[in-house]
Order: C-alpha cells, then sequence, then structure tokens
C-alpha cells in the first residue's frame, strides 16, 4: 500500500514489472495484502481521454475476503466500528 495524491493504491508485479490499483473500498486499507487472497475489483467510470472519442475505464480494488482472519488486530478495529470483518 502507497499513497499519491491522498489515494491509496496496491502495488503487484507483473511480466513488465510493477503496476497498481487504486483503492476505492469502504473498509480500512490494510497495509499488505497476501497472495491467493480473493478480491473484490470494479471498473471505474466511463471516460473520454482528452477527447480521442474512445472511451475507456479502468480497474480499481473495492475490497477483499478474508483477509482478516489473517490480520486479527485489524478485525478487532472493523468490530469496534460495527464493519463487516472482509
Amino acid at each position: 500500500m502507497y499513497q499519491v495524491y491522498e489515494k491509496i493504491r496496491y502495488r503487484y508485479p507483473c511480466t513488465r514489472g510493477l503496476r497498481s490499483l487504486p483503492y476505492v473500498g469502504f473498509e480500512n486499507p490494510a497495509e499488505l495484502i497476501p497472495a491467493g487472497k480473493v478480491l473484490r475489483v470494479s471498473l471505474a467510470r466511463w471516460w473520454d481521454k482528452e477527447g480521442e472519442n474512445e472511451e475507456r475505464c479502468s480497474l480499481q480494488l473495492s475490497g477483499w475476503y478474508d483477509l482478516h482472519a489473517d490480520y486479527p488486530a485489524v478485525q478487532e478495529e472493523n468490530e469496534e466500528y460495527n464493519m463487516a470483518p472482509w
């Protein structure tokens, strides 16, 4: 996890080096998401880059499943705020 202009992003390796996804979820961000965890992703709104007449959208990270089983301290914090532990 890292921040760019106050927006949280998560890095992941790929064949061309590192890529990143913006985080748009409601859960408190985790410092690390272990490999193999199931992620919830979504598509951002469609937009036209600089009037090119070709709409596009980008992938964003919306959340994760079963992450708090590995990080009990985070789960306790979520229970305090009555948030769903995912």
